[in-house]
């Protein structure tokens, strides 16, 4: 018993130290003040609000400012209703007390594993037991991680253990009185559970344990299970009755939840996936329906799955008093991993389900009957989830460098800003920051840009470590160029930092230096059919481009379907509304498209009537194969740019006499791209290109100018 209780403590002692290295790693986390201003800015240009965006907010930001929100009044039926919204609450509740969302996490966590030690406990009756169950789920990475994330998933646990104590109290009273008390408490913890994550295994849970009653005939406490059930629904919902809506509106909005996941969900099923992800560590992603591998696998985990199955399954096949209870535990584990493995699955998703696994592999251990083989085995599963696991908790800048190139591409400075050192932010605001970044790339008309790592080589305990890319800026005229940055992260509280400076950017510029683009345009050369009529050729279009600051909101809407049908549908009215919108200066012109056919003047007129549309003039095609042009770079991949904007140095036929002649039309737009100081002077000259005019091709046959026309439509 001495040794028994030597071990509990051992076991105890590592939790607690497993949990302090996650606070020391995450100190700058756990201490970072929330933002609204930032997080309102990246919710409303998100995904969540602006259909394809590509200023992805994932699911914990969306949470985290759906939470603050809902704490200051907002309907929790209109936003993110598809989650309900308990969780929601306390995480808001959490930034409005502490000012951090990230302490919701480790709260909720810390809380989930003590339930889990009591459930264990209570159902077995052992400490050494309990300890040893509880330190296996403390160490396993997947959960590891979410100490230290705003997410619901740990509240969820909470709530499930707490009913699952629920559940072993209930089975073994034989009092009629204790059984309503433990029905009414049962309910109420199921209501709450259910208003954390959409309640697909709530009906699962409630069978259980209305099983257990139905055992015990005890159908006054089957009534008092439903009603305080019930209750616990509806509490997270009493600031939405409280601000006058009614009965009926919430029963509409229970509806709406129930039909977005059963019938609108549209993500494809992964079916498999969850067997997939614990035996070989590779798991469906539900967007590129790759196989990727998991980064909280382990070597543990499939002895995990097969050992835990085995030793709930044998101890569900002994003779004891205990059997209904852990028939339950077994009923509710097996109905978990299949629908996991039928429905789209994210990792995440088996966080209900280890735990118990987990127990069942403690309950295992001892038909090894060997000490040593029982310590070997043991001590096997817990080393290898522990260090998967203190490789999420100290991280290299990998994960980091991967958004901040991501962001970079896309021009998201202020998401940048977010990742960089105290040193820089201490210089600089992140509207200032943004601004700057955006300018410079409307400044030498960047359309796209593709970043390499070369060779990164991370190392996990290095505070200081650097990277090398190559950038290739693709612009809108003059072809590209290509920058070779060594960015360098700084780990300030355990976070990864980036030392930024503006020469990062590119060569030579400074926070002070810009740069200037001068266009000289070229054409490319005409396509003539044997009877002399032009077939293919360039002709004097206009650029749109719109001012998001001066469009008139009222007029929004008629502008943007006029603008639709100009551009022939080949840009929709909220793509048109994505670009102007999605991540811009509010009192800078932004480039939409080269318009593709001549405007009469009824047209031209009108365009010219709506706030905030600018035209400049511009070159366009008739007969273009295709919409975007290509360049291929020295590394030999080809990036697609300057959608609808037409240009003779990136555009190149792709079928037919534009693609057979391509050599010969292809004409190259002469300019310059230089930086310069703040006083005027040449700093230095990126780009500079001669003009050149492509030659004119005849061909040897007559074309029908009908068809012709047609196939431009």
């Amino acid at each position: 018993m001495k040794m028994e209780k030597k071990i509990s403590i051992l076991l105890i002692s590592f939790i607690f130290v497993h949990l302090s290295l996650i606070v020391y790693s995450n100190r700058g986390k756990f201490t970072e003040k929330f933002d609204p201003v930032y997080w309102k800015d990246k919710y409303e240009h998100s995904q969540w609000t602006l259909p394809q965006s590509k200023r992805v907010l994932g699911d914990e930001g969306l949470y985290l400012y759906t939470g603050y929100l809902l704490t200051h009044g907002a309907n929790p039926t209109l936003l993110n209703a598809e989650a309900p919204p308990l969780a929601k609450y306390l995480l808001g509740l959490t930034i409005r007390i502490v000012g951090n969302p990230y302490i919701f996490g480790f709260i909720s966590s810390s809380f989930a594993l003590l339930a889990f030690f009591i459930f264990c406990r209570i159902l077995t009756r052992s400490l050494m037991i309990s300890s040893m169950a509880t330190a296996l789920f403390a160490a396993d990475p997947l959960f590891s991680d979410q100490f230290s994330l705003a997410m619901l998933d740990s509240s969820y646990l909470l709530f499930l253990f707490l009913l699952f104590c629920v559940f072993v109290v209930l089975a073994r009273t034989s009092k009629k009185t204790e059984a309503l008390y433990y029905a009414a408490v049962g309910g109420l913890v199921l209501g709450l559970l259910s208003e954390i994550k959409f309640p697909l295994l709530s009906p699962v849970l409630a069978v259980l344990l209305l099983f257990i009653l139905l055992r015990k005939r005890n159908f006054k406490a089957i009534l008092l299970f439903l009603v305080f059930s019930t209750i616990g629904y509806l509490i997270p919902y009493i600031p939405y009755f409280m601000q006058g809506h009614a009965l009926e509106d919430w029963i509409r909005s229970q509806k709406w939840t129930i039909n977005f996941w059963v019938l609108d969900y549209s993500v494809e099923k992964t079916f498999g996936s969850a067997f997939s992800t614990l035996l070989s560590g590779f798991g469906q992603n539900l967007v590129t329906r790759n196989w990727d591998k998991v980064m909280h696998w382990n070597w543990s985990w499939p002895f995990v799955l097969i050992l835990g199955i085995v030793g709930l399954l044998k101890t569900v096949g002994r003779e004891h008093k205990e059997k209904i209870i852990w028939i339950i535990i077994f009923i509710f584990t097996c109905i978990s991993l299949v629908s996991v493995n039928i429905l789209p699955f994210r990792t995440r998703y088996l966080l209900p389900i280890i735990p118990f696994l987990y127990l069942g592999v403690v309950m295992f251990t001892p038909r090894l009957k060997s000490p040593i083989l029982i310590t070997t085995f043991y001590i096997f599963i817990l080393a290898a989830g522990w260090f998967t696991s203190l490789k999420i908790i100290f991280p290299t800048p990998e994960a980091d460098l991967k958004e901040i190139v991501y962001e970079w591409q896309n021009g998201f400075f202020q998401d940048i800003y977010e990742r960089t050192t105290q040193d820089t932010r201490a210089k600089i605001s992140r509207d200032k920051f943004h601004e700057l970044g955006l300018r410079r790339y409307q400044e030498a008309q960047i359309d796209t840009i593709a970043i390499e790592q070369i060779n990164p080589e991370f190392l996990r305990f290095k505070n200081a470590q650097s990277v090398n890319l190559e950038v290739t800026y693709v612009t809108r005229n003059l072809g590209f160029f290509q920058e070779h940055p060594r960015l360098t992260f700084i780990r300030e509280k355990g976070q990864w930092r980036l030392a930024w400076q503006w020469n990062l950017l590119a060569d030579g510029m400074t926070e002070n230096n810009h740069f200037e683009t001068t266009v000289n345009y070229a054409k490319r050369g005409t396509i003539f059919d044997s009877e002399g009529k032009k077939v293919a050729y360039d002709f004097p279009s206009f650029l749109v481009l719109i001012t998001p600051s001066k469009v008139d909101k009222n007029k929004e809407e008629e502008m943007l379907n006029f603008l639709e049908n100009i551009f022939k549908k080949r840009l929709s009215d909220f793509r048109i509304h994505l670009k102007y919108v999605g991540n811009n200066l509010p009192n800078e012109q932004v480039s939409i498209a080269v318009i593709p056919r001549k405007l009469n003047q009824t047209e031209l007129n009108k365009i010219k009537t709506y706030p905030g549309i600018f035209l400049e003039d511009h070159p366009e095609r008739f007969g273009k194969t295709k919409d975007a042009g290509t360049f291929i770079l020295s590394n030999g991949k080809a990036v697609e740019c300057c959608y609808l904007l037409y240009s003779t140095t990136s555009y190149n036929g792709t079928s037919g006499p534009e693609q057979e002649f391509n050599d010969t039309l292809k004409g190259v737009n002469g300019g310059r791209l230089t930086i310069y100081d703040p006083q005027g002077k040449v700093v230095m000259t990126v780009l500079e290109v001669a003009t050149k005019d492509g030659a004119d091709v005849k061909l040897p046959y007559a074309v029908d100018q009908e068809i012709l026309n047609k196939s431009n439509e």
